[in-house]
């Protein structure tokens, strides 16, 4: 995405006034887990639950379609990987991840943040099933869904599909199928089925940048098709799925916790658990490709700058 000379001027104002920059520049003190060259993550001082930490880019990126391909690449990785400390330091079954674009979708900052919570009862991430007909959505979503590129080992399972048995698939490769819900949270609700897995770290880093960057792409081309004015993605272990909600002002949902805290004893297992993070990769893919899902994705990005704290 390129910024307007506006739009890069007013990234700079907010990247003046940011917290989160403060804190990557230690003028405001954190409680770190993690800290590399790229990206850090740091304890919630509000946490949805004892465990509860915050990934973000040392560079100031409001929204993800702003962060470059490399960094992308990196924050992916972590995830994976961050979930698995999350998941061992608090003896959870899962991890959620969570991600808010817009104000709508809850974004309190203007820092591009990634949420990763111990998941065992966190209920603030249930979603509600409704009856909505998403007939005449389906298949202009799965039109603008074939700019993804498919992660496979075979033959595309889209690509050569048995008369009389269509995939209800909105996309599908090896690692995963692209689908929405039966009965959704609301209009333009997707969610991505990890195959063959039930945990982020039981993807390899190739897989998990694959979700992650569909993901992200996938809510850009919701947010748009909808005109919504916001979205998040969140993540879901045990089984391993990934909603993408499109949010509009008073839709009904809402994703904000009752905080908690996190001990002293918490933080401690917290890092000891991340220590190994980063250093168990063998070989890491440079560059993930950033397909065109739609000829409005550049537009969908310029609307989320609109639309953030």
């Amino acid at each position: 995405m390129t910024l307007t000379e506006d739009q890069q001027k007013a990234v700079e104002e907010q990247k003046k006034n940011c917290p989160f920059c403060q804190i990557v520049a230690d003028k405001i003190p954190s409680k770190k887990v993690y800290e590399d060259d790229k990206a850090l993550a740091i304890l919630d001082i509000n946490p949805a639950a004892e465990g509860h930490i915050l990934l973000l880019p040392k560079e100031h990126y409001p929204i993800a379609p702003l962060i470059p391909s490399e960094t992308t690449v990196h924050l992916a990785k972590l995830t994976r990987d961050l979930a698995k400390t999350v998941r061992e330091a608090a003896t959870s079954p899962g991890a959620a991840v969570f991600i808010a674009n817009g104000a709508a979708a809850g974004q309190q900052s203007p820092h591009f943040l990634i949420h990763i919570i111990p998941d065992e009862k966190l209920e603030v991430f249930d979603l509600p099933e409704k009856e909505i007909d998403t007939s005449k959505l389906e298949q202009a979503f799965k039109n603008n869904l074939k700019g993804l590129k498919p992660m496979k080992k075979e033959q595309n399972a889209l690509d050569n599909i048995i008369p009389g048995q269509e995939s209800t698939a909105l996309f599908e490769d090896d690692v995963m199928k692209i689908m929405m819900p039966e009965k959704p949270a609301v209009e333009g609700h997707i969610k991505i089925i990890a195959k063959d897995c039930s945990h982020l770290d039981q993807l390899s880093y190739e897989e998990a940048v694959h979700l992650f960057v569909s993901a992200s792409q996938t809510s850009s081309l919701v947010f748009e098709m909808l005109k919504a004015q916001g979205t998040n993605i969140i993540i879901r272990e045990n089984p391993l799925v990934c909603h993408i909600i499109p949010r509009k002002q008073d839709d009904g949902l809402d994703f904000k916790w009752k905080a908690t805290q996190t001990s002293d004893d918490m933080f401690d297992k917290l890092k000891d658990a991340a220590f190994v993070v980063g250093k168990l990769e063998a070989k890491q893919p440079e560059h993930v490709p950033q397909p065109e899902l739609s000829q409005t994705e550049n537009s969908a990005d310029a609307s989320y700058l609109e639309r953030i704290p």
